[in-house]
């Protein structure tokens, strides 16, 4: 694919971009595995360093989106770099999470974010322990992410804080935490009464007697709270209005030299020290103090 587009681009620097560019438009119309060919020799072949550990990232956000879990791990391998800025290292870590995910690894995953409390860190999390219906560890994930999204107990819910309310209920009545679901019920049922999720809420959080909760209740009720935003819906919704080259960080890339510049001369300082003298302070030991 890359072969058909490079003799129709300028050389260098600006045909890179070209490519990027057309890879951009490919994955807003979903031909995702003509994206797949354009960045993959971009990577292979054209790029070196932090440049090609950006440009895999993207093609690693492809490969996840076409569910080639397999591949994206591969191309992660491939363009590993030292020293990448830091929110470039950290979605390469969060990208792999969730190649891992796809894999069905997910101790593997879990110890990939160890340490990790940045919010798409913690929505991984949620993934992994709500596929593995591990509802203690999904609810105390759910929790750090109404922290993290700053909702109140009394105050208003934008839609993100209400579903992960909502989440977060179900998953402490299915973990049986009564006293968290009472505590989470009077903190926020006037907020979410507000909102779109009002019934669910309402249906999840309603009281029921002790020893009598109802399995297709429960089944109805993880029903509602599977459509939770997980961390490649995020990544999708944004693909909606911005391109996929918007959703990895940019680096700080290189000025190219024209043909023939030198470099600047030193100016010297005013008042320098005459030749053959030396400057104040060299040759002597500093002073004590």
């Amino acid at each position: 694919m890359y072969d058909e587009f490079k003799e129709l681009t300028p050389a260098g620097v600006q045909g890179d971009e070209m490519i990027r560019k057309l890879a951009d438009r490919l994955v807003g119309v979903d031909l995702l595995d003509r994206a797949v060919g354009l960045l993959s020799s971009q990577v292979r072949y054209r790029l070196q360093g932090v440049e090609k550990a950006r440009v895999g990232a993207q093609l690693t956000l492809v490969h996840i989106l076409d569910r080639n879990f397999a591949g994206a791990l591969k191309v992660l391998d491939e363009t590993e770099t030292p020293g990448l800025p830091a929110a470039l290292a950290l979605q390469r870590l969060h990208v792999r999470a969730r190649a891992m995910m796809g894999l069905k690894q997910g101790e593997g995953a879990l110890a990939v974010l160890k340490d990790d409390k940045s919010r798409d860190a913690e929505l991984l999390r949620t993934e992994i322990f709500w596929a593995a219906r591990n509802w203690s560890k999904a609810s105390q994930s759910l929790g750090n992410l109404i922290r993290e999204s700053q909702a109140k107990p009394g105050k208003p819910l934008d839609d993100t804080q209400a579903a992960y309310v909502l989440n977060y209920v179900v998953a402490l009545t299915l973990s049986g935490n009564d006293r968290a679901l009472e505590r989470a019920r009077s903190d926020f049922t006037t907020a979410m009464a507000a909102g779109s999720l009002k019934d669910a809420f309402n249906l999840i959080v309603a009281p029921s007697s002790p020893g009598l909760l109802n399995p297709e209740l429960v089944k109805g009720r993880v029903t509602v709270a599977e459509n939770f935003q997980t961390f490649m819906s995020a990544y999708r919704a944004r693909l909606k209005k911005e391109n996929l080259s918007d959703l990895v960080p940019e680096v700080e890339r290189p000025i190219a030299k024209k043909a023939g510049a030198t470099e600047p001369k030193a100016v010297p300082d005013a008042d320098p020290t005459p030749t053959g003298q030396p400057a104040a302070g060299q040759g002597k030991p500093p002073p004590q103090v």
